[in-house]
């Protein structure tokens, strides 16, 4: 009765004895004492980097990589990964129905520790407005804010924000799109939309490009 079950059904934990030189030499005399002819760590970079101290004391020792972060490199997907994305689409498709009923945004913290992928990945499958990952710096108002006024402008009425855990200041960033920007003019420049202060706005001036004066005069012979 553990196959729907997460977690380790051993109850085992990580131990501070085993960061010690000593920790590790007492693992592998207990390897021996119990007469394992191998041990098979299932788990992410802590249990793997684990699982070399052991090598390194004659230990026979084979990982199977398995974290819902899905940072290890060597592989393209560990186990846990595809459950955490399944989990985290079913969660944020019950919020879009809210979102959707209420014309809101909502922003979602997944987890993923320092790593972005059930982040990205989770963008990708729901559409999300916005996607915020550790792996890139961001701004708020040309990654969240400017891509919401965009989908605002084509018509949606509701929005989905997902932050990944490593990024932080969660609540921070979903009050400042909440309290949005006052006394701005909305502008597109570059074919970016942009927040400029009505003050400034209105203190600019618009000359007519030369280029496109000569243009005109070439165009016209």
């Amino acid at each position: 009765e553990i196959i729907s079950r997460g977690g380790t059904i051993l109850q085992t934990s990580r131990s501070k004895e085993f960061n010690s030189p000593e920790g590790v030499k007492r693992a592998a005399r207990m390897a021996e004492v119990f007469k394992l002819n191998a041990i098979v760590v299932i788990g992410g970079d802590g249990s793997f980097r684990g699982a070399r101290d052991l090598a390194r004391e004659g230990v026979n020792v084979i990982g199977i990589p398995a974290t819902i972060d899905n940072d290890i490199d060597c592989t393209d997907y560990t186990i846990g990964f595809d459950t955490a994305l399944n989990t985290v689409k079913d969660a944020i498709d019950k919020i879009k129905d809210t979102a959707f009923s209420h014309e809101r945004c909502s922003v979602v913290e997944v987890m993923g520790r320092g790593a972005g992928y059930i982040a990205l990945h989770c963008a990708i499958a729901d559409g999300a407005e916005a996607c915020i990952l550790p792996e890139k710096e961001f701004n708020i108002d040309t990654d969240i804010i400017q891509p919401i006024i965009g989908c605002r402008n084509r018509g949606k009425h509701h929005y989905i924000v997902i932050i990944a855990e490593g990024v932080g200041g969660t609540m921070e960033i979903a009050k400042e799109i909440q309290e949005g920007q006052k006394n701005k003019i909305i502008a597109e420049k570059n074919e970016q939309y942009i927040a400029i202060d009505i003050e400034e706005a209105l203190s600019m001036k618009k000359h007519i490009d030369e280029s496109m004066i000569e243009t005109s005069k070439m165009l016209s012979l």
